[in-house]
């Protein structure tokens, strides 16, 4: 898609919905078609949909860092409601997963 039409037609329905009037006075009003109108705001809407699910679904986590040093540091601890697990070696995911499935079933 050519990126000055797109701009443009960016722009175009912007304007229109700004506008206050239907899309088909809005279109007689700008000489455009209406069929014109729609087969670029679905063009845009698309193209807006598809970069979005292309986007990331991750979200970076960032801990406080602890003013104390631990003596005895956990790698990683899971509470979940009365029961509590802790791992001293975080690299081992299988057991806190076998953990959380267990509780679960509680």
């Amino acid at each position: 898609m050519d990126q000055g039409n797109r701009a443009l037609w960016k722009e175009r329905i912007q304007e229109q919905a700004s506008s206050g009037i239907s899309m088909a006075a809005w279109c007689r009003q700008n000489h455009i078609k209406k069929s014109t109108f729609y087969y670029w705001k679905k063009q845009l809407h698309t193209e807006s949909r598809e970069i979005q699910s292309c986007a990331p679904q991750f979200a970076k986590l960032e801990l406080p860092i602890s003013p104390v040093p631990l003596e005895n540091p956990v790698g990683l601890q899971i509470t979940w409601g009365k029961f509590s697990f802790t791992l001293s070696d975080e690299k081992d995911c299988s057991l806190a997963i076998q953990f959380i499935r267990q509780v679960q079933q509680l």
